[in-house]
């Protein structure tokens, strides 16, 4: 085989590897796991980017809520963080709110078990809902305070203008509630 022909062989492999890496990327499935890669890595903003974009403004408008209707920052400064949420928090990205509500109940978190530390995840399988809602099932593999725990969960997705977007978990949906519920009673 001629030096021409291996290296033209050579890029047509390469071209063909990153073609089907980017497909995958493009998938429920690859959104998925680059979306709780970024979760376990505490890239907030990165994981907030792959957020389905309703659900992400969703998101955004219960957090300036929250910061409109908090008087006394108490509330706005435990899910955002000190100072900057007492100031009204300033003319922050969607994906700032999410990334800075993460971070806080991260922290939160840690301080309670100690710092969580991903030691492996595992894309399981998928189940459609017609065209555009995908649901993702994952294992990944904890560490806390030296105890390794595995865990299944399922990411849910939904195709959008843009391609899959991660929903907002039911956790998250349900905190949001509450939180709406504790500033009406101020």
């Amino acid at each position: 085989m001629s030096l021409l022909r291996a290296g033209l062989f050579t890029v047509l492999a390469m071209l063909l590897a990153a073609g089907a890496a980017l497909a995958q990327t493009g998938t429920p499935e690859g959104v998925a796991e680059r979306y709780l890669a970024h979760m376990y890595a505490g890239e907030w903003e990165e994981a907030a980017k792959l957020l389905d974009r309703e659900a992400l403004a969703r998101f955004a408008a219960f957090a300036n809520s929250i910061l409109a209707q908090d008087p006394s920052g108490v509330l706005a400064s435990a899910l955002f963080g000190g100072q900057w949420a007492a100031e009204g928090g300033g003319d922050l990205a969607p994906e700032e709110l999410f990334a800075k509500f993460l971070s806080r109940g991260y922290m939160a978190a840690s301080s309670a078990v100690g710092p969580l530390v991903i030691d492996g995840l595992e894309v399981l399988g998928s189940v459609r809902e017609g065209d555009d809602l995908a649901h993702v099932v994952v294992r990944s593999w904890t560490v806390v305070d030296g105890v390794r725990a595995s865990t299944v969960e399922a990411i849910s997705l939904r195709r959008g203008a843009g391609g899959w977007g991660v929903l907002l978990s039911s956790d998250v949906e349900a905190m949001m509630q509450i939180y709406r519920s504790m500033i009406s009673g101020m």
